[in-house]
């Protein structure tokens, strides 16, 4: 028989107080399955205070009655704390421990994020081996972590192109630049299939090389360049670089050109090629505006411009007056009269002998000279003409006039009236 308070079987069947809590048994057996419902109800509704009261109550009432009072809903005891503590610290064991390890796996979690994040941001700025070394330790803690691997293995590949770029400056810094144009076309051609953001960094630097390489070249070739027009080419090349290096090669080819126009100007005005020498000088200050060294040479050219011209006004002045005077002459002095004389032969005639020289600038011919005969008595003979041979006379050469008056038989003396010839 079960007790209705304290809910333990009591083996004496024909007991009548309950041998663990005192109290009155019932004379009604109560079936089992039923006092385990009503136990489970009873711990779910009643607290431990209710439970006490009720207890006190039972007594008082068993013993001024002396009867036994059944309420369905109090007849058993409160169940034992050890029946819901236990499954409690159990239940808060489990709890801890899966808190626990939760709180360790977003801790870990964090970390991989933290050092996955911080690995990107290495790689934007370049360092790829602190971005490796982060990748490394986050991978350790979660090698399934697929993204990890992709971004190590990306990483890993800009690393290599960043070791051969350093390879090619090394290459540079040693004037290379056959080997280093190899090279860098070569990382060109890998670096143009990777356009992600990390690989910025190794695309600046190959844009610096480039630079540098370019204006390596042109230090290499300026010694081998004496024209204005091939450097300006250079110049135009290095206009398009942005560096301090290109700079400083700028300034150098800008030299170079004010030299080689000064030089070329200097040459053109000894040769008193003024007009040239003057378009030299502009040529180099086209480039190197405001050189003081062409700006002077201008004026120097422009000055001895002026002296020439001048010169040559008063020289072609000159000549022209000496070309008039020698015309003049030419055409009214160009026969000069070296000898004349007259002889009267044994047959009673006078042999006319004459030498004529040219003192003209220009050849002349048909040379003639008109004479008179005179006798002793100043009385004119006879008048004639005479031809001088030969019929062309070059200037400062001399013709002969040979001529015969008969009959006069007696001395006589000959006078020139005048000459003629005709200028070539």
């Amino acid at each position: 028989m079960f007790c209705s308070y304290c809910g333990k079987h009591n083996p004496q069947q024909d007991g009548r107080f309950c041998s663990y809590c005192g109290k009155l048994l019932a004379e009604t057996s109560i079936k089992e399955d039923y006092i385990d419902e009503v136990k489970q109800e009873i711990a779910i509704t009643k607290s431990a205070d209710a439970w006490d009261a009720e207890r006190e109550e039972a007594e008082i009432d068993s013993q001024e009655q002396g009867e036994l009072i059944l309420r369905p809903r109090q007849r058993l005891k409160k169940p034992s704390l050890y029946a819901w503590l236990v499954p409690l610290l159990l239940a808060l064991i489990v709890g801890g421990g899966l808190y626990g390890y939760m709180g360790y796996e977003k801790l870990q979690n964090d970390r991989v994020t933290g050092w996955h994040q911080e690995a990107k941001r290495q790689a934007l700025l370049g360092s790829y081996d602190k971005a490796t070394g982060l990748l490394d330790k986050a991978i350790a803690l979660r090698p399934n972590y697929a993204a990890l691997a992709a971004d190590r293995s990306i990483v890993q590949m800009a690393a290599q192109l960043q070791r051969q770029l350093a390879e090619t400056n090394a290459q540079l810094g040693k004037h290379h630049i056959e080997d280093a144009t190899v090279g860098l076309d070569k990382l060109q051609g890998e670096l143009d299939k990777h356009k992600e953001p990390l690989f910025e960094p190794l695309h600046a630097s190959l844009k610096e090389q480039r630079i540098k390489l370019t204006v390596l070249t042109i230090k290499a070739e300026l010694d081998e360049l004496d024209t204005v027009p091939a450097l300006a080419d250079k110049l135009r090349v290095a206009d398009e670089l942005d560096s301090e290096e290109a700079g400083a090669v700028r300034d150098q080819i800008i030299g170079k050109i004010a030299g080689v126009a000064l030089k070329d100007a200097e040459r053109l005005l000894q040769k008193k090629s003024f007009t040239d020498a003057l378009a030299a000088a502009d040529e180099g200050l086209e480039y190197a505006t405001g050189n003081e060294k062409l700006e002077a040479m201008k004026v120097q050219i422009k000055k001895e411009k002026k002296a020439y011209e001048d010169a040559e006004a008063s020289r072609m002045e000159q000549a022209m007056q000496k070309a008039a005077e020698e015309d003049l002459k030419n055409r009214t002095a160009a026969i000069n009269v070296d000898q004349l004389d007259v002889k009267l032969d044994e047959y009673g005639d006078l042999h006319i002998h004459a030498e004529l020289t040219n003192v003209a600038t220009k050849p002349v011919y048909s040379v003639y000279v008109e004479y008179t005969l005179k006798d002793s008595n100043g009385n004119v003979l006879d008048t004639g003409t005479a031809y001088a041979t030969p019929d062309y006379v070059e200037p400062g050469e001399k013709a002969m006039i040979d001529d015969i008056y008969y009959g006069a038989y007696q001395n006589a003396t000959v006078r020139i009236d005048r000459a003629g010839w005709y200028l070539d």
